[in-house]
């Protein structure tokens, strides 16, 4: 996995994205915050955010892989796949940077 080098301004302005979308306090993200594990961000909001950042940064996403990452929105298909998650995610971390 290759970690994207920020210059100061990129790193602030990603952190606010994400606090911004997340009501996380900027002081709490850093670039090894994973967003998944330590921020509980899943399911739509996720996807709200991952197509907020490739908006924004100009990035294509195309070749991401979102279930190695984040579970899918609840509902009564993976419900019981859902919670069971809960106990202990399987998903990959994915960290800031």
């Amino acid at each position: 996995m290759s970690t994207l080098i920020l210059d100061g301004d990129q790193e602030k302005w990603i952190i606010k994205l994400i606090a911004d979308q997340s009501g996380v306090k900027p002081e709490q993200i850093s670039l090894e915050t994973r967003l998944n594990h330590d921020l509980s961000i899943d399911g739509d909001d996720a996807d709200e955010l991952l197509e907020s950042y490739a908006e924004v940064f100009s990035v294509d996403m195309t070749g991401f892989q979102w279930s190695k990452y984040f579970r899918d929105e609840p509902h009564w298909l993976n419900f019981w796949q859902w919670i069971s998650g809960l106990r202990g995610s399987k998903r990959e971390p994915r960290t800031v940077s």
